[in-house]
């Protein structure tokens, strides 16, 4: 039997961010909207979707609002 390695998607889907936050989806497009969610959404083919490493980057750093996070990781992704 072979091993498969199952790697962790990149990028999320609102779903998936939603979940991984432990929120709903419609609590993740309202803080995204009001700025309290941190990163920014990435815009792929139509879709919507967030960077894992940085959402749990950003929730290590005790998931501040967006201007501050954009400020502590010194403007990348504005």
């Amino acid at each position: 039997m072979m091993n498969e390695v199952i790697e962790k998607p990149l990028l999320l889907s609102a779903g998936q961010t939603a979940s991984l936050l432990g929120i709903g989806r419609t609590t993740l497009y309202g803080m995204s909207s009001s700025g309290a969610l941190g990163p920014m959404p990435i815009r792929l083919s139509g879709r919507v979707l967030w960077r894992r490493d940085e959402l749990a980057e950003w929730v290590s750093c005790g998931c501040p609002n967006r201007e501050r996070w954009q400020i502590m990781r010194g403007g990348k992704n504005e």
